[in-house]
């Protein structure tokens, strides 16, 4: 007992000890668990977090930041931050921040590692924000950064500087929830801008009530079993929009109770982006496929072809042999269409452009589609329509399958209506297409429009509603139209018909006549060069050769169509042209050969021919130096005009 104290004052002395003392205790829990929430935040996120004592020495030092410095936590606590990364502006920075207690914001900020040479300069967003005493003074720094080119810049909006969890908190890009119990007890406001909500919406509510039914059990699961985890799963935000999120939860134990930390992402883009890609990739799939077969197929096609026109030369006209040989002709013709049509799919297919005007394509496909149909047909065109730049039988095609649609949706009869119109599509436009002018062409029917659960599978090689179709039509005008630069879209509603819409990039030429396919033989004499590693090609080539006037000689590739040419022009005995096939397995194609060729004579001429464009080279032929084109398989007219135009037009 103190002197002088009587008993009561003593227990009054004592109960204030043990207040105190509780009080002290309380706090130092509070401290702790301080503590533990921010290491918990600062290694559940992907964000490189740091923070530095005033001397700008390393105290805390997350996964993220380790990882990209290549360096273990352990070796960098307690070390300077500018003696492990010297940087003289940077750190001019830290100090001025330190000094003035004023936090900075950069974007693109440029740096090199100085112990990764390799990485060259780098670019980042970041941040470096005090952290106060109570007094005022700065006690540590903040460090959070961010590669620019993985993330997307947001706005940094900081909280209660005096709280470390508030600080990284408000610093972090991502969405940030705390949760216990299943019930969200905080969150950012990085986090209520992902969810579409108020923080009243949010904060006391289970997590349960932002869920879908679907997702639920999952989502759940990983939170009760308080599992590391990556989740992704859609919300249905206060507005009504739909965004697919991704979630990277983390618990740790507080006080004994558990608390769940998770970073949020919205990757409603990039989930889209990804469904693009994979439609993509299944067209290349199968158009890898569908284009070995019509190389194989065309070659073939050619042999067939060829000796039909050149029988019926042969034969006086209203033979019966000579019929059945038109007839023959005809249906190697629309061979040859089904083998364009599986080219439509190739890799690298690339269309063979001209200056077209888009009025006589639409009414000569559309017609075409038509003809025998219990539907009309109707247009509406400006009188200033531009026109495009496109391969005349691959538009032609898309057009048809497009109007095909639209009579098979109306299989009571109706009208197919056509319009075209000149539009400017702005940058960053919900076609996906780049800011210019465009062609937009409508067809629209009036059928019973498209059901909702089945809209997203409509451009889909080989899905289709109808009993007679292939599901290959939509999937091949969509296909035409991104090779030309352009898109497909659809507008339909059940009961009210719908509306196919083709995208074309407009053209500033002017356009040419239509092509109109000709069966005129046109004659002709010089020599002829032909290059084709196929057997029945070449033979059938020198054939129609000789019919039309020509004396043809075969090669069977680059180095034996070089050698050739050479003692041809030794010989004062030149080739008047070469017709090159441009893929030679395992030998010199076309490409090279004529690179060769014009190395040795400036004025060859040479035309390259393929039953598969795989190369830019046969819409582009003139880039590569030959002087005509000719895809398999041809007819002897279209040998004839091609020969006519190369060798007329020699210098």
């Amino acid at each position: 007992m103190t002197p002088n104290t009587d008993p009561e004052t003593e227990k009054r002395i004592a109960a204030e000890v043990e207040w105190r003392m509780t009080t002290l205790m309380a706090e130092c829990r509070l401290v702790e668990r301080e503590r533990a929430l921010l290491r918990a935040m600062i290694e559940a996120t992907d964000v490189m977090l740091v923070y530095l004592d005033p001397e700008l020495n390393f105290v805390l030092v997350n996964r993220a930041y380790a990882e990209t410095c290549k360096m273990p936590p352990e070796e960098m606590i307690g070390k300077n931050h500018f003696a492990l990364y010297p940087h003289a502006e940077n750190e001019a920075i830290f100090r001025r921040v330190r000094d003035t207690g004023e936090p900075v914001f950069y974007k693109d900020k440029p740096f090199t590692f100085p112990d990764q040479p390799e990485r060259g300069v780098t670019y980042w967003d970041w941040s470096l924000v005090p952290v106060n005493s109570p007094d005022g003074r700065v006690i540590g720094l903040v460090y959070s950064l961010r590669e620019t080119t993985r993330y997307k810049h947001a706005e940094l909006a900081l909280a209660d500087s005096e709280k470390r969890f508030r600080t990284l908190a408000a610093a972090t890009f991502e969405g940030i929830a705390v949760i216990e119990e299943g019930r969200f007890v905080d969150a950012n406001e990085q986090l209520l801008k992902i969810y579409g909500c108020d923080r009243q919406d949010i904060i006391g509510h289970p997590v349960a009530e932002l869920l879908l039914p679907e997702d639920r059990e999952r989502v759940l699961s990983n939170i009760l079993a308080g599992r590391e985890s990556v989740t992704e799963h859609d919300l249905v935000r206060k507005d009504g929009s739909r965004v697919t999120l991704e979630a990277h939860g983390q618990t740790m134990l507080s006080e004994g109770r558990p608390v769940r930390f998770a970073a949020v992402r919205d990757i409603t883009e990039r989930k889209r982006a990804e469904e693009e890609r994979q439609k993509a990739q299944r067209l290349e799939s199968i158009g890898l496929l569908a284009g070995g077969i019509a190389h194989d197929f065309n070659n073939i096609l050619t042999a067939i072809l060829g000796n039909i026109t050149l029988a019926r030369m042969f034969l006086p006209p209203g033979d019966k042999a000579a019929d059945r040989l038109a007839v023959a002709e005809q249906a190697s013709v629309r061979a040859r269409g089904l083998a364009q049509q599986l080219l439509t799919f190739a890799k690298g297919g690339a269309p063979i452009k001209v200056t077209a005007a888009v009025p006589h394509l639409l009414r000569e496909a559309v017609g075409l589609a038509l003809r025998g149909e219990k539907v009309r047909d109707e247009y509406l065109f400006p009188e200033d329509l531009w026109p495009v730049e496109a391969d005349e039988s691959q538009l032609n095609q898309a057009i048809s399958n497009l109007a095909i649609n639209a009579v098979e949706a109306m299989p009571e009869g109706g009208v197919v209506a056509v319009a075209a119109a000149n539009i400017l599509l702005p940058e960053n436009n919900n076609l996906g297409l780049p800011a210019g002018q465009y062609v937009r062409i409508d067809i629209k029917d009036q059928g019973g429009g498209i059901d909702p659960e089945i809209r997203e599978r409509v451009f889909d090689p080989y899905f289709t509603t109808k009993e007679q179709g292939s599901g290959l039509g939509l999937a091949i005008s969509f296909s035409i139209a991104k090779r030309h630069g352009g898109t497909v879209i659809f507008d339909s509603e059940p009961g009210q018909g719908s509306t196919f819409s083709l995208f074309l990039p407009a053209s500033q030429k002017k356009a040419v006549p239509a092509t109109v396919a000709s069966g005129e033989v046109i004659a002709g004499t010089g020599r002829v060069l032909v290059m084709d590693d196929e057997e029945t090609v070449g033979a059938i080539a020198i054939e129609m050769l000789r019919v039309l006037g020509y004396r043809g000689e075969r090669v069977k590739d680059g180095a034996g169509a070089i050698v050739a040419y050479r003692q041809a022009l030794e010989a004062g005995d030149p080739f008047d042209a070469v017709i090159a096939d441009l893929t030679v397995p395992g030998g010199m194609g076309g490409k090279e050969t004529v690179r060769r060729l014009l190395g040795i004579d400036p004025r060859a001429r040479v035309i390259v021919s393929s039953g598969y464009a795989n190369d830019p080279v046969m819409s582009d032929y003139r880039a590569y130096g030959f002087r005509g084109v000719i895809p398999k398989p041809f007819r002897l007219s279209d040998l004839s005009r091609t020969l006519k135009e190369v060798i007329g037009k020699a210098e």
